[in-house]
């Protein structure tokens, strides 16, 4: 789920970032947030996150990333099988989403 600008608020639910087709380069999240240049603001409770991966060689991923302009509150989350849980880069500079 991407969440660029606005506001958002998920709960009471399970996501699954394994791949449905047999793709050789993946790179899954379960939220990506703040990428973009917008304020983002909500709340992410009661969910499972499972499979986030990435076979590339440089790049990450993580069950939630959380960049600039995020003002999130996230409870009762349960993350497995991921490569990383939560990620928190308030560097990178986004882009115009």
């Amino acid at each position: 789920m991407l969440f660029y600008a606005g506001e958002f608020a998920v709960s009471n639910t399970r996501i699954d970032c394994t791949p449905v087709d047999s793709r050789e380069n993946v790179l899954t999240k379960g939220f990506q947030l703040g990428f973009g240049t917008q304020a983002v603001r909500g709340t992410i409770d009661h969910v499972d996150i499972t499979n986030a991966q990435s076979n590339y060689e440089k790049w990450s991923s993580a069950a939630i990333e959380v960049y600039n302009n995020v003002d999130v509150r996230i409870s009762n989350v349960t993350i497995s099988g991921c490569i990383s849980g939560i990620y928190v880069d308030r560097y990178w500079p986004g882009s115009n989403n």
